[in-house]
């Protein structure tokens, strides 16, 4: 791994992703176990995913030059220790549901920490025409933790019980944490400069910016709704815990293949553009998420495989395609759509939960699935919207942007 640093970082920094995400997708999966424990309201899984997402959205707005001031080592080692916080404090300081909020919280910290810290180590460490592939990897380990997830059911908690899921995951974060202190942190860097030269960011690319930023808070949204309430739907299906949970588990492995997937392509085909793939992969999550919304067992099983691959596998795609607009101002630009992102993971869930609290009749959990599958569809008409006016500026002359 040492004479192949690029493919070490990539790995690297997908651990870190998967141990920032496994907080909030531990809470999806273990909610049946952890209701029958704790008592816990309906609308409660909600709080604490919107918890964990608030937290990652706050902590974002300075990760970035907190990044730049104690280097991303450092910000590294900070975010895999809050993630241990995190799942320690799940697994044995939770004596009611509030506290499930508060460890979640911390638990969104240590993602809004983790992303601009292994985004600035692929940035270092990768060759720029690798770099779509591997911020697809990279994303692709955001679905990753919700596979981990999903398979801890049957695999740890039903036989040991909850607290086995988050102490799993405490493991792996500090099996993650040595394997970057021995590969990465040990491992000589070019000097880099603290402060950079700021440029401004054009009015006519902020526009831009701000529009996709509506598309990626109502498809992320979508996403963690789906990885979130998927194993108590499930259940409500007819499916036992494990089934529900190994289901969670298959559609968010087909989540990360697509992320994967969609970078390779992009960096093969350097011509094409990303933006037309980003809104496929929506309208086909889109479909998926409607799915969800049958009483058919296997019509929805089918809808939470799309609703979760190619329905959440556009993410990296969105990193690379803005990195690649703003230039200079990627660090600034990649912040506010990663704001976006957190947001739209927090809001949406816990609208659906509170959805969940109003009506619980089987046309009333349809309706929300539908309602989530509408959105998915926005989001990607607003992609399209960006792709052919940028076209139209092309052929104008004017800059394209994205």
């Amino acid at each position: 791994m040492r004479n192949r640093p690029g493919r070490a970082s990539v790995l690297t920094a997908a651990g870190i992703t998967v141990c920032g995400g496994l907080p909030t997708f531990l809470l999806g999966a273990l909610f049946v176990q952890l209701n029958a424990t704790l008592q816990a309201p309906a609308w409660s899984l909600g709080a604490a995913v919107a918890a964990y997402w608030a937290a990652a959205a706050l902590t974002s707005n300075t990760a970035g030059k907190a990044v730049k001031q104690l280097g991303y080592q450092r910000a590294v080692i900070l975010s895999l220790a809050l993630v241990l916080t995190s799942a320690l404090g799940s697994a044995l300081l939770t004596w009611s549901w509030p506290m499930l909020v508060l460890w979640a919280a911390i638990g969104g910290a240590a993602n809004g920490v983790g992303h601009p810290a292994s985004n600035e180590l692929l940035r270092t460490r990768v060759h720029p025409g690798k770099l779509a592939t591997a911020l697809g990897i990279k994303q692709g380990a955001v679905p990753g933790a919700s596979f981990l997830a999903g398979i801890s059911v049957p695999a740890i908690a039903v036989a040991l019980g909850w607290q086995a899921g988050f102490l799993s995951a405490a493991a792996l974060a500090l099996l993650v944490l040595v394997v970057f202190l021995s590969v990465e942190y040990t491992r000589e860097r070019a000097p880099r400069q603290l402060s950079a030269v700021r440029v401004k960011t054009g009015p006519h690319l902020l526009r831009k910016l701000w529009l996709l930023m509506v598309a990626i808070f109502l498809g992320t949204g979508v996403g963690s709704a789906v990885a979130a309430y998927t194993v108590s739907a499930g259940v409500t299906q007819g499916f036992t815990e494990s089934q529900a949970a190994l289901l969670l588990g298959v559609g968010s492995l087909a989540g990360a293949l697509c992320r994967c997937g969609a970078g390779g392509m992009i960096d093969g085909f350097r011509s094409v553009s990303a933006m037309p793939m980003i809104a496929g992969l929506m309208i086909a999550g889109s479909l998926g998420t409607a799915l969800m919304a049958s009483s058919n067992q296997a019509l929805f099983a089918l809808g939470v495989i799309f609703a979760l691959g190619p329905g959440w596998g556009w993410a990296g795609l969105t990193q690379y395609v803005v990195s690649l607009a703003a230039g200079s101002e990627a660090p600034r630009a990649i912040g506010l759509i990663q704001t976006a992102a957190y947001a739209g993971a927090g809001g949406l869930p816990l609208l659906f939960g509170v959805g969940l609290s109003l009506g619980s009749s089987a046309m009333a959990i349809s309706a929300l699935w539908l309602a989530l599958g509408a959105a998915q569809l926005i989001s990607a008409a607003v992609v399209l919207y960006l792709f052919f006016r940028g076209r139209a500026a092309e052929a104008s002359g004017r800059s394209s942007g994205f």
